[in-house]
């Protein structure tokens, strides 16, 4: 219900803004599962690549005439990954981001040894964190291989950090934590207790966050009350996920981040934010098909028009 009225109240307010442009992330509506997508007018890297339903039609207009599409991975779980084969045949150009190093060697990545690593990255972050304290360095860039990404994503705790941090962790312990534009924070499944630890080495830059994308698609096992509080400037949360299934978002989880409303993927689609090139900080988005997501998170709520043409279980396009 809150939802619907935001969005009935929004169409006084909403402004056109042209969705044929680049520098965009992109929450694809994917049902249960996380593929996010970063793309800028030479690449687009795709920050998980799993879910129940593939966005084939609005991947392959953003995605296809790019010159690199590359895969980076929170952790191994099936509905983080599981589309990697479809990506890889859909981009003869796919090649795997050195972040997902550590993760190649797992049985659950054996068909994947022979993938081909990006190789115009100067470093990984993952070898260079080996080198490192567990937090004497947690802040490294992912998309130096891209000459002229707009973007500025970061890996903020690595798996190799997570390794040595915790005891006898479970694969969401070790789920790598990404921010795009230093606003924009991307948990993975990362449970609490790894939270805790990157949340207490990270607060500065935790303080700048925009836009969380719930760990754990909204699990009560991610996202506690100490990392939302944490987020100081935070403006949106999004869940992709589906509740009637897996009752994600978890009402817990609703309850820590309110009075923000969680905006589902299931209930909105694809959801597409502008990126600014530039260091103004600005952070907006663009239209999707039949609703329109509007507006800068400099502004004191996010805009919004309506929630009609919600895909079908059937189809995220």
């Amino acid at each position: 219900m809150k939802e619907t009225v935001v969005g009935i109240l929004v169409i006084l307010w909403c402004c056109q803004v042209s969705p044929s442009r680049r520098n965009q992330l992109v929450i694809w509506n994917v049902g249960q599962g996380q593929f996010i997508t970063l793309a800028s007018d030479s690449s687009c890297m795709h920050l998980d690549v799993g879910g129940e339903q593939f966005p084939q039609r609005g991947l392959s207009r953003l995605c296809t005439r790019v010159k690199r599409n590359s895969v980076a991975l929170t952790h191994l779980d099936m509905d983080h990954r599981n589309f990697l084969p479809r990506i890889a045949r859909s981009f003869p150009n796919f090649c795997l981001h050195p972040s997902a190093s550590t993760m190649i060697e797992n049985k659950k990545m054996k068909s994947w040894q022979a993938a081909s690593f990006c190789s115009e990255t100067t470093h990984s972050p993952e070898s260079q964190a080996v080198q490192n304290s567990p937090f004497e360095s947690t802040h490294h860039s992912i998309l130096g291989f891209v000459q002229d990404s707009p973007h500025d994503e970061q890996i903020i705790f690595t798996r190799t950090q997570a390794q040595r941090a915790l005891n006898n962790p479970s694969e969401n312990d070790l789920s790598q934590v990404f921010t795009v534009t230093r606003e924009v924070l991307i948990t993975g499944d990362s449970s609490i207790r790894s939270e805790r630890i990157w949340t207490q080495k990270q607060q500065p830059a935790l303080a700048k966050i925009a836009l969380l994308v719930l760990g754990h698609h909204g699990s009560q096992t991610s996202t506690s009350q100490e990392l939302v509080e944490t987020l100081k400037s935070l403006r949106m949360v999004v869940a992709s996920a589906r509740k009637k299934r897996y009752n994600h978002p978890h009402a817990r989880t609703a309850l820590r981040v309110a009075p923000l409303t969680i905006i589902r993927t299931e209930n909105w689609g694809h959801l597409y934010f502008q990126i600014p090139i530039g260091d103004d900080g600005a952070f907006g988005s663009t239209k999707r098909r039949g609703a329109q997501l509007v507006g800068g998170f400099e502004k004191a709520k996010p805009h919004y028009d309506s929630i009609d043409n919600s895909p079908s279980e059937k189809s995220s396009d």
